[in-house]
């Protein structure tokens, strides 16, 4: 304990005769040998990842190849559109055939996307606002 007391006393006592300059140039000089070292350590760090990116890239390319080749995508081709005559409908009819356009949308994002599982409609309720896609 008392070597630290001594180093700290032997360091105050260098700063008694110095000018303000001279005292704000040694902080100055001890805030740019830290910062420069702190750099470099990030350096050595950001070095380090790029390394291990390099390395291991090519580890994930082949996993992922690997798992792509045996899974055949199939393509979702939509029927051909026919024309159909537009017969007068009321709000009821109107609003089903919208949930059941939506479901079946929704249906069809899903199996192109893979994914299983089923899903269920809560609820849907109309905003009633002036853009284009509320009128539906």
């Amino acid at each position: 304990m008392n070597q630290l007391l001594s180093a700290a006393t032997t360091q105050a006592e260098h700063f008694v005769g110095n000018t303000f300059g001279e005292r704000a140039s040694y902080a100055l000089s001890h805030t740019g040998v830290g910062m420069l070292i702190i750099f470099a350590v990030l350096a050595v760090i950001w070095a380090v990842l790029a390394v291990f990116k390099v390395i291991f890239a090519g580890k994930t390319d082949k996993k992922e190849k690997a798992a792509e080749t045996p899974e055949k995508k199939s393509e979702v081709v939509p029927p051909a559109a026919t024309p159909i005559a537009q017969a007068p409908v009321s709000a009821s009819s109107s609003d089903e055939e919208i949930v059941a356009a939506i479901t079946a949308a929704i249906t069809l994002m899903r199996e192109a996307e893979g994914t299983t599982g089923t899903f269920r409609v809560v609820s849907f309720r109309r905003t009633g606002g002036a853009r284009p896609w509320n009128q539906a």
